[in-house]
């Protein structure tokens, strides 16, 4: 029994490891949302392709993302199962650290709808009863987005709200809690007049609720 808790043991602390970086962590976020390049990554960290492509080779060896081609380009995307892992490591950060809460405070503000208010926000949609957005770019939409939710990229908001009605109940959800495209966007919507407020939960938070995504 020992010698099984060890080995068992030593695999968890194996993955966490993997997670002991930032941008690892984030390249997790990226990939969650769509199949991406190692240069497409490496461009929304803001790092060099051989340093993108050492943290993906980690993440490879422990099995977190998985690699594949499209007959031109390899693509990194979540590996299956990691949904919830990812989705519990912004949860347990959120509750545990005050400095995580604060810095989403300042960017984010109060009125955030998160992973636990997820299941009443798509029974609202399903009624009609709010318009939910997503304000991702449009491939990360059409890779798989929140039932009911109408993709309006950042871009296209101005459109869009000039066709919505004025009455209209707006929820804007994005890639996940840290991303800030949600915010901005109901700082938007309530300049004109529109009540809106932010989802933090994304795809990732829906998979590890419903299993992977059709």
């Amino acid at each position: 029994m020992r010698k099984f808790k060890d080995a068992a043991y030593g695999v968890l602390a194996q993955v966490a490891k993997a997670l002991a970086s930032p941008q690892r962590v984030e390249l997790l976020d990226l990939v969650a949302q769509r199949p991406r390049t190692v240069g497409d990554l490496a461009d929304a960290l803001g790092q060099p392709v051989a340093n993108t492509s050492h943290h993906l080779r980690r993440l490879l060896q422990d099995r977190l993302v998985t690699r594949d081609t499209d007959g031109v380009h390899a693509l990194y995307a979540l590996a299956t199962g990691v949904a919830p892992l990812l989705a519990g490591l912004h949860a347990a950060a959120t509750c545990r650290s005050a400095t995580l809460r604060e810095l989403k405070h300042e960017v984010m503000g109060e009125d955030e709808l998160g992973a636990a208010d997820l299941p009443a926000v798509l029974a609202r949609v399903a009624r009609g009863e709010v318009v939910l957005l997503d304000v991702r770019p449009a491939a990360e939409y059409a890779a798989g987005h929140l039932p009911g939710a109408r993709s309006v990229p950042l871009h296209e908001l101005d459109a869009a709200l000039a066709e919505m009605p004025q009455d209209a109940d707006v929820v804007a959800c994005c890639r996940g809690p840290l991303c800030v495209f949600a915010a901005e966007a109901v700082q938007r919507v309530r300049a004109t007049g529109r009540r809106a407020q932010h989802l933090s939960a994304g795809v990732v938070e829906l998979a590890a609720q419903r299993g992977p995504l059709p």
